[in-house]
């Protein structure tokens, strides 16, 4: 907790001081959100909504419903909003491309990316685990061992050695060559995917022993999506990841723009005391939480994240 309560602290820090940055050139009247196409039960294209691809109401998530909410209570007209759907490999390419404004995205706020964006509060506690094949593998292997998709935190705790000892002995030893760079050139045991999609499919086929990913996207897929088999997933989390939006500092301090009547910098410190406010309020939180994760009990660690917003003095 006290860990969340200095992430916050530090936000704020940036949240006052970002407005001395120089503003570079730019100009554009409408506020370009990216959203994740499929990662709910964060983020996701709804598919209801067909005729809705560019707007708002075409998505949903738990993290998309705080986005709405603070456009809402912030009087952004819709007419001013445009949506962009991405995938988890072009999310940070279309917020370094200029091409969006904000990313509504679960994303975990780590060391390296509070180099290059800005956060919002953070709005969720996380966590990676990883599900399994149910079919008989050959603890020889020495491709396809676990799955990862690419750009991602797991990815990169994966890379940093932190997650080698889930894999036992053996794999682990293979996995830790290859990321070395020790492996032989033939082997490949880590598998960079495009999607949950892809590596649902291969850990059912057999193809893929592990797949890592964030638990409550993991457990969607095997509780909603239907399955050609019924892989084995693990309900502990091997970290903690503390989830948030992110903002691209280029149009924060592009003082040419105006979303509605406010300037990027106005509108980022507004959004940020908007979704502060909502967090703050335990009933509506409660409610988004129990449509968003139906039958989910939340973890002590989780519920104590949430109650943190209630003690935190505003700002």
């Amino acid at each position: 907790m006290k860990l969340i309560i200095a992430m916050i602290a530090a936000i704020l820090a940036v949240t006052s001081a970002v407005a001395e940055i120089k503003p570079p050139t730019g100009g554009s009247d409408a506020l370009t959100i990216a959203i994740r196409n499929n990662a709910a039960p964060f983020a996701y294209r709804r598919q209801d909504k067909p005729d809705a691809e560019f707007r708002m109401e075409g998505y949903g998530g738990f993290i998309v419903d705080i986005c709405k909410k603070a456009l809402d209570d912030m009087d952004i007209p819709q007419e001013k909003v445009r949506v962009l759907g991405v995938d988890v490999t072009e999310r940070f390419e279309i917020i370094d491309s200029k091409g969006a404004d904000i990313l509504c995205a679960p994303v975990s706020i780590t060391p390296k990316l509070l180099e290059k964006y800005l956060f919002s509060m953070p709005v969720f506690l996380g966590g990676i685990s990883f599900v399994t094949t149910p079919h008989q593998v050959d603890h020889n292997l020495k491709q396809n061992i676990v799955g990862v998709l690419g750009s991602t935190t797991a990815l990169e705790r994966l890379e940093s050695g932190e997650l080698q000892k889930l894999f036992g002995k053996q794999y682990a030893t293979t996995i830790t060559n290859y990321l070395e760079g020790r492996g032989s050139s033939h082997d490949s045991p880590v598998l960079k995917l495009d999607s949950y999609e892809e590596g649902f499919d291969m850990i059912c086929q057999g193809n893929l022993v592990y797949m890592l990913g964030d638990i409550d996207i993991l457990s969607y897929y095997i509780k909603n999506d239907q399955l050609n088999c019924e892989p084995f997933i693990s309900r502990a989390t091997i970290s903690r990841e503390v989830l948030a939006v992110i903002f691209s500092p280029k149009f924060i301090t592009d003082t040419s723009r105006k979303i509605g009547e406010l300037k990027p910098i106005e509108f980022f410190m507004k959004f940020q005391k908007t979704i502060f406010s909502l967090l703050q309020d335990r009933q509506k939180i409660e409610s988004m939480f129990k449509q968003h994760f139906p039958g989910k009990i939340k973890s002590q660690e989780l519920d104590a994240f949430f109650r943190g917003f209630v003690r935190f003095p505003d700002f």
